[in-house]
């Protein structure tokens, strides 16, 4: 997750564009040979089309059963600082689909895919 202060504690959300799979943040999964947080910090690159982040500062770890291809995944929560000048929203294209970005409270993101449980409290210092 990709946070950042202004007026209040904000987290980094989009929407995939046209289609409606919700609200997300940046993630993905781990290449060969690659750690969890390397991983963390390429996905945000891709996702973002951005450079610039924070190093990951590890947040913890759940097993999350992913229903639709009935497998188990463990998943590993990482927060990054935003870089200085992001804006407020924008749009970036990669592997085909379009993220449309923006910021969104902290306090109440509204994530689907129940992401909003796996926020934890105090992540902005």
């Amino acid at each position: 997750m990709v946070t950042r202060l202004s007026a209040e504690a904000e987290l980094l959300a989009f929407d995939h564009v046209p289609d409606d799979s919700g609200v997300q943040v940046p993630a993905g999964g781990v290449e060969l040979g690659e750690t969890p947080a390397e991983a963390a910090s390429r996905e945000c690159r891709e996702e973002t089309g951005r450079t610039g982040f924070g190093a990951p500062l590890y947040l913890g770890s759940v097993v999350w059963i992913n229903a639709e291809h009935q497998k188990r995944e463990m998943r590993h929560f990482f927060r990054l600082a935003s870089p200085p000048g992001l804006p407020g929203t924008w749009d970036h294209r990669a592997d085909e689909q379009l993220f449309r970005f923006r910021w969104v409270p902290l306090s109440n993101p509204k994530l689907d895919w129940n992401f909003d449980a796996f926020l934890p409290t105090g992540v902005i210092q």
